[in-house]
């Protein structure tokens, strides 16, 4: 809008430069100083037309109209630059949305992992294979994996909101 803006006064800084024509019309109704005892009126009607043009705005003009040029470049390269970085913050928020949802689908592996472990774990728990300890560590492991997955996950609905609010959606 600031651009449009700009552009209309290149046009109003233009129009100070043609001459103005004007048309005028009065009428006149005067008693005007009488030596005799009569009472008479004077009633004039006048029609003209008035051509004005402005010198001082051959010299101002011209500078007023590249300063508004110049205004309209500037309203423009801030227009451009804006645009710019709505997609720079378009294509971050893509990045994150895109690494969370990689970091999910990494942790699912290990969450798969983890579970295998402890399963394999247990049945040497079982069979007195291994200590309780290795038992403990083994769901350790794999109730951190759960809870890194669910937070990964959480982080994926974020970076998803974070990308809608970007584009503008939001």
């Amino acid at each position: 809008m600031q651009t449009e803006i700009a552009k209309t006064e290149i046009d109003l800084a233009r129009s100070a430069l043609r001459p103005e024509l004007s048309l005028y019309a009065s009428n006149t109704l005067a008693r005007p100083v009488a030596r005799t005892m009569e009472d008479l009126y004077n009633n004039n009607w006048n029609i003209g037309l008035s051509l004005t043009f402005p010198l001082f705005s051959l010299y101002k003009g011209r500078h007023k109209i590249r300063e508004s040029h110049l205004a309209v470049a500037l309203h423009r390269n801030a227009e451009d630059q804006e645009m710019q970085r709505i997609r720079v913050r378009v294509r971050t928020a893509f990045l994150r949305h895109r690494e969370a949802i990689q970091q999910v689908e990494a942790l699912q592996l290990s969450e798969i992992q983890a579970m295998e472990n402890y399963r394999i774990m247990q049945n040497r728990y079982m069979n007195q294979l291994a200590i309780l300890t290795d038992l403990l560590d083994a769901n350790s492991v794999r109730l951190e994996v759960a809870l890194q997955l669910t937070a990964a996950r959480t982080r994926v609905v974020y970076t998803y909101y974070q990308l809608l609010r970007a584009c503008g959606k939001i």
